[in-house]
């Protein structure tokens, strides 16, 4: 299997040059709102940022950097192919603006993915009372999966990689999967130990 894969040096406000629904995945970690050391980042972009942090107005120098980041999940949203991912590594910040001390927290990543992680064990919970097994196993390694798609999922080794130059590279991969040999699984057991493996404060305002 061959692969190329390109360097854009960009600005992800305007990735005019991917097309729209052509990318499978997405890993991201953006600066972060309200940490000092981004904030000549975020006011290079918008000066009242910097206006608002000498005011001591801190909750409209938050607002604003999200209305930057806007931007960016607005063209992730667009080059994102339908039903696929992306993984945005992002948290909360704790900080002094003036005499003002506040937690700024990122609300609609942590209410988003507790509502999503709720539900999945919800379903995990009332799946393994019902004494019913995963109905699918990756036919690769064999451990249990939910839905059919995730059958066919594989890890290849990586063989080679060459520059083609204008920060673009060619990576070749294994076209069988990594060496490791399926096992049994009991899926009943195996969802039962990882739920009961969950800590009890399994959710906090940070945001992975």
């Amino acid at each position: 299997m061959k692969t190329i894969h390109k360097i854009l040096y960009q600005d992800s406000r305007n990735l005019e040059n991917i097309p729209s629904e052509s990318i499978d995945l997405i890993v991201t970690s953006p600066p972060y709102p309200m940490i000092e050391m981004w904030d000549e980042v975020f006011g290079n972009q918008n000066p009242d940022i910097l206006k608002a942090l000498s005011r001591g107005d801190g909750p409209l120098a938050f607002n604003l950097m999200h209305e930057i980041l806007n931007s960016v999940w607005n063209e992730a949203f667009r080059v994102l192919k339908n039903g696929r991912f992306a993984c945005i590594n992002i948290g909360d910040a704790t900080r002094k603006v003036k005499d003002d001390f506040c937690l700024y927290t990122i609300q609609f990543s942590n209410e988003f993915l507790l509502n999503r992680l709720q539900k999945h064990l919800v379903f995990l919970k009332r799946r393994t009372k019902e004494s019913k097994p995963m109905k699918y196993n990756n036919k690769h390694y064999g451990f249990p999966i939910v839905t059919s798609q995730e059958q066919s999922i594989l890890l290849n080794n990586l063989e080679e990689i060459h520059s083609l130059g204008n920060n673009a590279f060619e990576v070749l991969y294994s076209n069988v999967p990594q060496s490791i040999k399926p096992s049994s699984y009991d899926s009943k057991q195996f969802l039962s130990e990882t739920i009961e493996a969950t800590p009890s404060p399994f959710f906090s305002n940070s945001v992975v």
